[in-house]
């Protein structure tokens, strides 16, 4: 071996010991020691009791929360009864259903299986007026819903009218004005005022009758014949 072919050995020798550790390929993490039957059993009675202390305190939600991990832990069928409990004390009557029905199938010879059937039945009947309520709850509201966008319907249909009577009213005003500043006999004028109420109709009427009165007089003047023994009063007329 010449001494340049060991020069470079010994440099990809020193590269290779150099290299980090990073560059080598990541080791998988340990699995979790796998728990017996015996240590989730009483790592979920533990949960469970914790949940029961919850449920006595009133606090169902949490206590729901507490049994859903004990059954996760270890699905002991005790656990779907105390489940349908605590949905039936918040009112999930469809959920209680769920877990009763699902206790009674996983433990048929169960030793409260008639206090079981009983909540059954009653949440069964609170579930279909539940429902019932809903479906009644829905139909009043479609029903506002339609009766509100009727009004709605009506209250624009009141306001187009409105906007309409009043550009009416504007067009008949302005045309009122135009045919008053026409004036005289013109379409406005002629119409615009009755002929009553012109001047030269009176004034025409007055002279009329004046002529007439005046006929009537000289007609009665005339022809009046004056009682026997009677001087009278000679009209001068009469002899012309």
């Amino acid at each position: 071996m010449t001494m340049r072919a060991a020069i470079l050995l010994s440099l990809a020798w020193i590269s290779l010991a150099a290299a980090p550790a990073a560059a080598q390929p990541a080791q998988p993490a340990p699995p979790a020691p796998k728990l017996s039957d015996a240590q989730r059993k009483a790592e979920a009675k533990h949960l469970a009791d914790e949940a029961t202390r919850k449920y006595n305190l009133g606090q169902f939600q949490e206590a729901l929360d507490g049994y859903s991990k004990a059954y996760e832990t270890f699905p002991a069928a005790s656990l779907l009864f105390n489940l349908g409990q605590c949905h039936r004390s918040l009112g999930n009557h469809e959920r209680a259903v769920f877990f009763y029905e699902g206790y009674l199938r996983e433990k048929p010879n169960a030793p409260n299986r008639d206090v079981v059937e009983e909540l059954l039945t009653e949440e069964r009947g609170l579930l279909t007026k539940q429902r019932d309520e809903e479906a009644a709850k829905k139909a009043a509201d479609d029903e506002a819903r339609k009766k509100q966008a009727e009004e709605e319907a009506k209250r624009k249909a009141d306001e187009e009218a409105e906007r309409k009577r009043a550009a009416d009213d504007e067009r008949r005003r302005r045309a009122s004005l135009i045919g008053l500043s026409a004036g005289g006999e013109g379409a406005g004028g002629s119409h615009a005022q009755p002929i009553y109420k012109r001047w030269w109709f009176w004034t025409a009427l007055g002279v009329g009758a004046g002529i007439l009165a005046g006929s009537t007089i000289y007609i009665v003047q005339r022809d009046t014949v004056l009682p026997a023994g009677s001087l009278g009063t000679l009209d001068g007329r009469g002899d012309r």
